[in-house]
C-alpha cells in the first residue's frame, strides 16, 4: 500500500502568503491501495481551529466587513489528463483542466486545473489570536463555509504527480494571489 501525504506545499520565504490571501491547509495525497487515486483535501479534521498546519481549510485574515470574492485556486500539476470528482462542500465547483491557464504555470511541463468558490463565510474573532500561514499572530478570520476536495482516478500504475496551487481573491477590491510548491505525492 502507498499512501503518502503532505499539508500544502511549503513556499519561498520570498512568496509569503499575505494575510488577506487564500490561507488555509489541504492535504495533497497519492493512494495506491484501494483505487489508485489522486486528491487535494481540505475536509479532513475539524476545519478551522487557530490557523495552524493541523487545521483543514480555507480562510482569510480579514475583518467581519470584508467584502469578499473572486476566490480561486489553480493546480497546476505534473499530468494533463485528470478528471476529478467534486466532494467539496457548497460553494467549490469542480477543479478541471483549465488549457488558458497553463502559461501561468510557475515551472514548465505543468497543466493547469482551476475551480472557483462562490460560496460564503463565516467571520470570527479572537482576542487569543489566531496564526496565519506564515506564524504571525492575527485576531480576526472569515471562513469559508465550504471546505475543497477534489479527487482523480490515476490508473494502476498510480505514478507520483507533483503540484503547485495557486491561490487567488479579492478582498476590499484588492487582489491577493501566490503559489506553493512544488509538492510531490
Amino acid at each position: 500500500m502507498i499512501a503518502l501525504a503532505a499539508a500544502a506545499p511549503a513556499y519561498a520565504a520570498s512568496n509569503t502568503v499575505p494575510a488577506k490571501g487564500l490561507n488555509g491547509w489541504v492535504t495533497v495525497e497519492r493512494n495506491c491501495f484501494i483505487g489508485s487515486t489522486y486528491s487535494l483535501d481540505g475536509t479532513q479534521g475539524s476545519g478551522f481551529v487557530t490557523g495552524s498546519s493541523s487545521d483543514r481549510g480555507i480562510w482569510i485574515f480579514a475583518g467581519s466587513a470584508a467584502v469578499i470574492s473572486g476566490a480561486t485556486m489553480i493546480v497546476y500539476l505534473s499530468r494533463s489528463d485528470l478528471t476529478f470528482i467534486n466532494g467539496s462542500g457548497t460553494g467549490w465547483n469542480n477543479l478541471v483542466r483549465s488549457p488558458g491557464d497553463d502559461g501561468s504555470a510557475p515551472a514548465s511541463g505543468f497543466y493547469a486545473y482551476k475551480a472557483t468558490y462562490s460560496g460564503t463565510w463565516t467571520y470570527k474573532h479572537s482576542t487569543n489570536g489566531y496564526v496565519d500561514n506564515n506564524g504571525n499572530p492575527q485576531s480576526d478570520v472569515q471562513v469559508a463555509n465550504g471546505r475543497p476536495k477534489w479527487t482523480a482516478d490515476i490508473g494502476w500504475q498510480c505514478s507520483q504527480i507533483t503540484s503547485y496551487i495557486r491561490r487567488s481573491v479579492i478582498v476590499d477590491g484588492t487582489s491577493y494571489s501566490f503559489v506553493r510548491g512544488p509538492v510531490t505525492a
